[in-house]
C-alpha cells in the first residue's frame, strides 16, 4: 500500500506513511521544521525538512494535536502564497 497525501494548492501538506515492518504510521509534514507548535510531538529522525507525528495504535492519536499541526502546516502554505 502506498502513501496517501493531503494536497493544498498543488503543494503536499502532509502524507500518511505506514511502516508495516515496525508497526507504526507516520503522518509526515513536508515543512515540519517550520512548524512552531507541538515540536515535542514531532519526530525528525535524521530528516532535513520533514517531521512527523508517529502512531503505533489508533488510541495514541490525540485529535487536538493532530488537528493543530495540520492547521499550522496549512497556514505555512497560505502565508507563502501571500508573499508571492
Amino acid at each position: 500500500m502506498g502513501n496517501s497525501v493531503c494536497v493544498l494548492q498543488q503543494k503536499t501538506i502532509c502524507y500518511l506513511a505506514p511502516n508495516h515492518k515496525k508497526g507504526f504510521l507516520d503522518v509526515g509534514f513536508a515543512k515540519g521544521f517550520q512548524l512552531k507548535r507541538n515540536q515535542n510531538e514531532l519526530i525528525s529522525e535524521n530528516r532535513n525538512t520533514v517531521k512527523s507525528l508517529r502512531y503505533f495504535s489508533i488510541e495514541e492519536i490525540n485529535n487536538n494535536i493532530l488537528k493543530d499541526v495540520i492547521l499550522e502546516a496549512k497556514g505555512l502554505y497560505n502565508a507563502n502564497n501571500h508573499k508571492n
